[in-house]
């Protein structure tokens, strides 16, 4: 009972409201960075709704200690993880919607030929 009270309170305090505070500082501030900063924050909450989705729909203790883990390393600001995972998403989606546009592309051009 007390470990679960502790999880919480932890989660609570460096998963939300230290990355809420660093998100609104970065809103309020206009930094040199400010996109990167931007970015980093609204990836770090798109990451935290997907995962709290996924935990609530599996419920397994193990997905929200890996949510807690994956969380916390995005939310550090030193790691810049964030901007990686999602530079690393992004180019990887990009691409594939290339690939796919230009199948499109040439499959509508052999149906019209």
């Amino acid at each position: 009972m007390l470990g679960a009270l502790v999880l919480f309170l932890v989660e609570l305090l460096f998963l939300v409201v230290y990355p809420f505070y660093m998100t609104l500082r970065t809103l309020e501030k206009s930094h040199n960075n400010f996109g990167e900063l931007y970015t980093s924050w609204t990836f770090y909450w798109v990451m935290f709704s997907i995962l709290s989705a996924v935990e609530w729909y599996v419920g397994f203790y193990f997905i929200r200690l890996l949510r807690i883990v994956a969380l916390g390393v995005l939310a550090l600001p030193k790691l810049d993880a964030s901007s990686k995972v999602f530079a690393l998403v992004n180019e990887q989606g990009l691409a594939k919607i290339r690939d796919l546009s230009a199948s499109l592309k040439s499959m509508a051009k052999d149906k019209l030929a």
